[in-house]
């Protein structure tokens, strides 16, 4: 993914470009990746709003075809075995006895629906961290070790008071596991549209 931003644009929201560009700085898995190539993915089909769920859906596909097709590990293994929740969860997918060998992404939604129990773990475990890590390098004052990674609501409610004082990229919008949301911001959504072909990323 090209996080390419046209310098010549001026949003007069003053965006820190340079924090966004820092999202994906020292990733311990793959999992910032996805989730930032799922949000800008769907961003054209949502009214600002985009349920965890629904972006885990999302990453799912994306990962499909690294997985399934070229059988890389998304992150490292552990005693030989892939301990990655979004490798783990392609491959339950993979498992649906009515998934077309060559699948499409209908298809592959579908059988997402169709094993919704079996990859509840993994969701739940995507969603521990994941949407609040990425846009870490918009908190300056929490520290990798801080205990707020692991108290959501709080960390929700400080996100939503450093967005106050300036546009992060999203939002949380609280509520129970894979059912919360994220609230994209209008003029980080407009940058985005504005200098990422979307679709083709």
């Amino acid at each position: 993914m090209k996080l390419d931003l046209c310098s010549d644009l001026i949003y007069t929201n003053n965006l820190d470009t340079d924090k966004f560009a820092r999202m994906l700085d020292d990733p311990s898995q793959c999992y910032k990746f996805y989730w930032l190539e799922a949000i800008i993915n769907l961003i054209t089909t949502t009214d600002n709003d985009l349920c965890f769920d629904q972006i885990i859906n999302e990453m799912i596909f994306e990962a499909w075809y690294s997985v399934t097709r070229y059988h890389l590990h998304l992150g490292p293994a552990i005693k030989g075995k892939s301990e990655n929740f979004l490798e783990h969860a392609v491959k339950v997918v993979e498992s649906d006895a009515d998934l077309p060998q060559s699948a499409t992404k209908i298809d592959i939604l579908a059988a997402i629906a169709r094993k919704e129990a079996k990859l509840k773990s993994d969701k739940n475990n995507l969603t521990i961290y994941v949407p609040y890590r990425l846009i870490s390098s918009f908190l300056d004052e929490l520290s990798g070790g801080d205990h707020m990674w692991d108290q959501h609501r709080r960390l929700i409610a400080y996100i939503e008071k450093i967005n106050e004082q300036q546009n992060l990229p999203y939002t949380i919008v609280d509520g129970r596991g894979i059912n919360k949301k994220i609230h994209i911001n209008k003029y980080w959504k407009q940058l985005i549209m504005d200098n990422f072909p979307v679709g083709t990323i």
